[in-house]
């Protein structure tokens, strides 16, 4: 469920990406939607002791995002935009 949920995601921020060309953006809205996903999964998340570990876990997030999505920008056009999206693909669900 959760890899679906991603998939559909990801494809409408790639598609921000197309229109917007602002990889900040598109990596901020990730971690907002990881958030909102992560407050319907687990309430108590930002209450319990692993406040410190859920805030670095995010911003591990934004920067392997913005990393990803700054790739796919600058790899628009070329053959190499799919070979970043596939391995960012297998990357995002295998860590």
């Amino acid at each position: 469920m959760f890899f679906a949920i991603n998939l559909i995601i990801l494809y409408g921020l790639i598609q921000l990406l197309n229109l917007t060309k602002n990889p900040y953006l598109c990596a901020g809205s990730y971690v907002l939607v990881l958030i909102v996903l992560n407050l319907f999964v687990n309430p108590g998340i930002f209450i319990n002791n692993n406040l410190l570990f859920t805030i670095s876990d995010l911003f591990l997030n934004f920067i392997f995002f913005l990393a990803y999505f700054w790739l796919l920008n600058k790899t628009e056009g070329h053959w190499l935009w799919w070979v970043v999206l596939i391995i960012g693909f297998i990357l995002l669900f295998v860590l």
